[in-house]
């Protein structure tokens, strides 16, 4: 795993987002970066701002959770929320906001409404999303960091110069051993991959799936299974995959190409329906995925759980994708 790891300044209000703030930081350490940051409570505490500004100064990027009130002011006359986004656009942060957008109102006086409105709607110039459960919070908060990541890269942190001097000689060994282990799967790869299943036009990928539908404004969250041959599903994947790619944005890629299919699924139980959102491949649909194209020679992971084609791989995808277009094209 890379030493180096991201700090994410986490913003929020104390009262009303215990769960949610708890969720994102959850889903933060997953992606292994560390979270900061400490909530504002309903009383304001100038204190605390002075402390949010030493994790402003020091994160690499800063999110903002953003709930159904707007808070306490500052001595300055803004709300906290507010002056941390401020605080974190004057030092050239990448700002992430993660907007409630459910149906849980609280009665606010006319000019709370006003002053939240205000800051959400400078919010949506930027990066963010939206989200009305723990659930759709911790979903955002991993598309988010992917994103970050990959277009706003940081410098992060890293342990001390000396501890590392002082572990050299190990990590050189197992940076040896890695190696050796990535050429003799390579050696096995281009030796052992099998396409049986590509031209067995009767052999498919087994996806159940969960999407929410929309029918003349009404919204069902409905379960399918949907059938992708082996081939067209290594077709998918097998561009992005040239270079290292995390299990999210595989999952990520996967939900995009479903889509479409899972709409006429939809239609064809859910007469009159019009479009589908958030198609999800089951769990233990992904580790089907994942352990076929791993015996099938096609795909390797590194330590970090990145998908990447294997020379093999490489080989296979140069020689049926190109045919595969001319067939489409015809």
């Amino acid at each position: 795993m890379s030493e180096n790891k991201q700090l994410v300044m986490v913003a929020s209000l104390e009262r009303h987002l215990q769960k949610e703030r708890s969720a994102l930081y959850e889903a933060l350490m997953a992606q292994a970066c560390i979270p900061t940051g400490l909530p504002f409570p309903q009383v304001a505490a100038n204190y605390l701002w002075k402390l949010n500004q030493l994790a402003i100064a020091d994160a690499d990027y800063v999110f903002l959770l953003i709930g159904n009130e707007y808070g306490p002011l500052s001595e300055k006359g803004v709300g906290y929320m507010h002056q941390v986004y401020a605080a974190a656009r004057a030092a050239h942060k990448t700002v992430v906001a993660f907007i409630y957008n459910g149906v849980d109102k609280p009665s606010l006086s006319l000019i709370d409404q006003t002053r939240l409105s205000e800051l959400v709607a400078q919010l949506k110039t930027g990066i963010h999303y939206q989200w009305r459960n723990e659930d759709e919070l911790r979903d955002a908060t991993e598309r988010a960091m992917e994103r970050v990541l990959e277009d706003f890269p940081a410098p992060g942190w890293h342990r001390n110069p000396d501890t590392v001097v002082k572990n050299r000689e190990l990590r050189v060994l197992r940076e040896q051993l890695a190696e050796l282990r990535r050429e003799l799967e390579e050696g096995r790869a281009d030796a052992e991959v099998d396409l049986r299943l590509f031209d067995d036009p009767t052999a498919y990928w087994l996806c159940p799936y969960s999407c929410k539908a929309f029918r003349e404004g009404q919204l069902k969250v409905l379960k399918g299974e949907l059938r992708v041959t082996w081939k067209r599903l290594f077709s998918w994947l097998a561009p992005a995959m040239l270079s290292p790619i995390s299990e999210t944005r595989v999952a990520t890629l996967l939900s995009e190409y479903l889509q479409p299919m899972a709409l006429l699924d939809i239609k064809s139980r859910w007469p009159g329906s019009h479009a589908v959102a958030d198609v999800k491949p089951e769990r233990a649909a992904l580790d089907v995925l994942k352990v076929q194209m791993r015996s099938m020679s096609l795909v390797r992971f590194d330590a970090q759980g990145h998908w990447r084609l294997t020379d093999a791989g490489e080989a296979v995808a140069l020689k049926t994708l190109p045919a595969m277009a001319g067939n489409l094209g015809a």
